[in-house]
């Protein structure tokens, strides 16, 4: 008897028996919060989705139960097609409710309800039957159908849905509304076992503090270490009330060690270790968490920086290879730009002048590590390319549907993610287009990065087209000066010509005076 005495006064005998009395308490109040809660949401499921969807179509009904007879009436004596219509809609509208009220009255299994609701449907066959009579009736028998038939119809609908309401309030809110009432006496209880358990954690409280007291130096012991900036061994977990202060000083020992950890791999550059400091949460995580992300994207930075200058690099060296080689320069930069940049197909476009007309024609296609034998001409305007063209400005369109890419863009049967388009432009004048589709988005510094290539393509194509035509100037001056010399020789040779032509008539005209003059001295003789 003595022992079991003895053991209440313990510590943790208390402990277990205020835990026992605390569950027990908890237990009883989840218990019943649980119960009241199901309670408050099974009939607030039923009042939202069955009792105020009810109320709403038995006032909807009521309201277009009017607006039948006012269709009707217009009908009838005006013929208005519009108001013929409205009423047929109406009506349709008004079984469609029916059915509506009668599936709510079923789920709620309420067989006073289903037969107010079989009343209503009655009700309603007799209204569009008086309705329907109105039409074929005289004047004096519209009169005698409205007030014996049709307004007694409507009135008896108005009445039987006003019953339906009042009988919904009494039979399925009422109980609602008690039910609130024993809620709020439940809150009260919920309140008296709150201070009971505040009580005991305030009993628990008071005989543990000397406990703690004793576990204090050895804890001065170790924070003094670490104040000197050393890193001690974790201390043995107590298994007692200072557990989760020990837990968190081993906690802390363990993430300076890897902030130790950390700033040797942030020394030696890697920025990719999966070294988490503090969860990355608090000042110290943030920081140095900020501080890896601000030197991975310095790193990062820098290794896009070398990709954009060791690609203008190679694609220089490929220009100058190239140059004066229009379709073999498209070419070789359609297909290493596509690989350089990831993307999957692409084409150049460069601007021709046929017949007096611009026109845009596909000079090299490039697609899944092939080169496509495709022959397209653009005029400007026409599609996306087109586009491009006119607007003097870079086109990039994300989430391209499947079939977009095959409509509207130069590419053709292909059905990338992302498009991209871009005028080759230089001097503000545009030499040609660019475009480039891919699966994947293009980040902004390979927007950059292709935006440069193009101007140096776009410089090399000028350079190339001027050189073509500077050469054909140079061949047709050529020609011409050819022509020249033909002309001249030939003009020479008819000049000489002429000269012994007129060499001969003037011998000639001098024989014929002989001739005359000896033909004289014969007459006169």
């Amino acid at each position: 008897m003595s022992r079991a005495t003895t053991s209440l006064h313990t510590l943790r005998s208390r402990f277990r028996l205020i835990y026992a009395a605390a569950a027990i308490i908890s237990l009883i109040m989840i218990v019943g919060a649980g119960l009241s809660i199901y309670k408050v949401t099974t009939t607030y499921g039923v009042l939202s989705t069955i009792i105020e969807p009810y109320k709403f179509h038995l006032l909807s009904f009521n309201s277009e139960v009017a607006q039948l007879a006012a269709y009707k009436q217009a009908y009838v004596s005006t013929g208005n097609a519009t108001a013929k219509e409205s009423y047929d809609y109406t009506s349709k509208r008004l079984k469609k409710r029916i059915g509506t009220l009668g599936t709510y009255a079923d789920t709620l299994q309420d067989a006073q309800l289903r037969v107010s609701v079989d009343e209503l449907s009655v009700e309603l066959t007799k209204l569009l039957a008086a309705s329907d009579r109105l039409e074929s009736a005289t004047a004096e028998d519209q009169a005698l159908i409205l007030s014996e038939q049709l307004m007694p119809a409507m009135a008896r609908c108005s009445q039987l849905t006003k019953d339906m309401n009042t009988y919904l309030f009494e039979k399925h809110l009422g109980g609602f509304t008690l039910f609130m009432d024993w809620l709020d006496s439940i809150k009260l209880l919920a309140l008296g076992a709150f201070i009971v358990l505040m009580a005991g954690f305030y009993y628990i409280v008071h005989i543990t503090r000397n406990f703690i007291r004793s576990q204090i130096l050895q804890l001065e012991l170790e924070l003094g270490e670490l104040a000197k900036g050393n890193l001690p061994q974790a201390l043995p977990d107590p298994k007692n009330e200072l557990s989760p202060i020990t837990h968190s000083i081993n906690t802390l020992l363990e993430q300076l060690r890897g902030v130790k950890e950390f700033s040797l791999h942030v020394g030696r550059g890697d920025f990719e270790s999966d070294i988490t400091v503090f969860d990355n949460q608090g000042d110290l995580g943030n920081a140095l968490a900020g501080m890896r992300q601000s030197l991975k994207e310095v790193s990062a930075e820098d290794k896009k920086r070398d990709w954009v200058n060791q690609g203008l690099a190679r694609f220089l060296g490929i220009i100058r290879d190239y140059s004066g080689k229009t379709e073999e320069l498209s070419y070789q930069v359609l297909a290493n730009l596509i690989k350089y940049v990831g993307a999957n197909q692409g084409g150049i476009f460069i601007v021709e002048d046929e017949g007096g007309q611009t026109q845009l024609r596909l000079e090299a296609s490039f697609a899944y590590n092939r080169k496509k034998y495709q022959t397209k001409v653009l005029q400007p305007g026409q599609g996306l390319v087109g586009q491009a063209y006119l607007e003097r400005d870079r086109i990039y369109l994300k989430q391209v549907p499947a079939s977009y890419v095959h409509i509207t863009s130069g590419l053709g049967e292909a059905t990338p993610r992302t498009l991209y388009i871009q005028p080759l432009m230089v001097n503000e004048e545009v030499m040609g287009v660019l475009e480039l589709a891919s699966f994947q988005d293009f980040e902004p510094h390979v927007q950059d990065f292709i935006q440069k290539v193009s101007e140096s393509v776009a410089s090399a194509i000028g350079t190339a087209q001027n050189g073509r035509r500077n050469q054909l100037i140079l061949e047709q001056s050529q020609t011409l000066a050819e022509q020249l010399r033909a002309q001249e020789e030939e003009l020479r040779q008819n000049t000489e010509e002429l000269q012994a032509t007129q060499e001969e008539m003037q011998r000639r005209l001098r024989e014929l005076e002989t001739e005359n003059a000896q033909l004289r001295k014969a007459t006169q003789a």
